[in-house]
């Protein structure tokens, strides 16, 4: 039976005062993912990169500080870096939730003591979004799901996975080299979802151009989810029990 791996990283803190947190990521065979490694460091070996971090190249901060105003180079690096990333996966996913919605709805609905954290949330949609796509192609048996081991919150999200039977484990960028390609994943669908999230309903050009942004790095099947407050609001009322009031003791 073919082995699959998905690859998964986190973008945006509640503590850091984001509007979106993103987890995204890809599901490749294990075949693919060791030619992606192949393709992929040497790209890095170029450029004397020793570990990709796609806010410091968005910033041109830290291993990308000299990049700063190049843009022939950061396009160049960008379509190879992407080209790897659509030639090596099977599915792309990213789910990003509204942190200020969450607060907010968490005040009257039990979202913590469900899904523990926006983290724990993404993470478990993400992985459910992955099994779905699996068991339509006959392999959910076979997946193993490794998250990028930076990340805030991977207790919560070990707990709640371990409820559904599933073990997830957290590498760092630098022994799991494919979560380098998730964090440009979810990083890029977390800008877009914070640039849509600030639209109205009439803005339909500009979020199609939001959403043309992601080409460069979509494969099919790909599954990009959004939970803004609305999105948040009917899962609540349709799944989430409410809190009740708290009892004052005189």
């Amino acid at each position: 039976m073919m082995m699959f791996t998905a690859f998964l990283d986190a973008s945006g803190k509640a503590e850091a005062n984001f509007r979106m947190l993103t987890v995204g990521g890809a599901v490749a065979a294990i075949s693919k993912w060791k030619r992606f490694e192949k393709q992929w460091q040497p790209v890095l070996d170029n450029e004397r990169i020793k570990v990709f971090h796609m806010t410091d190249f968005a910033a041109s901060k830290g291993e990308f500080k000299s990049w700063k105003g190049d843009g022939d180079r950061r396009v160049n690096f960008t379509q190879r870096s992407t080209r790897i990333i659509r030639e090596n996966t099977d599915k792309l996913v990213a789910v990003s939730v509204d942190l200020e919605g969450w607060e907010l709805l968490n005040h009257r609905y039990l979202l913590e003591e469900v899904y523990g954290s926006p983290y724990a949330f993404c993470g478990l949609t993400a992985i459910g979004i992955v099994n779905k796509w699996a068991k339509r192609r006959g392999t959910n048996n076979s997946i193993e799901f490794v998250f990028e081991d930076g990340d805030e919150g991977k207790g919560l999200l070990y707990d709640r996975c371990k409820r559904e039977g599933i073990e997830p484990i957290f590498r760092s960028k630098e022994k799991a080299i494919p979560c380098q390609a998730a964090d440009l994943i979810a990083w890029k669908n977390r800008i877009c979802a914070t640039e849509g999230a600030k639209l109205t309903e009439g803005d339909v050009a500009r979020m199609e151009a939001i959403l043309l942004s992601l080409d460069n790095i979509r494969v099919r099947p790909s599954s990009y989810v959004i939970m803004s407050r609305k999105s948040l609001l009917a899962m609540c009322r349709e799944n989430i029990p409410i809190r009740k009031p708290a009892t004052v003791v005189h």
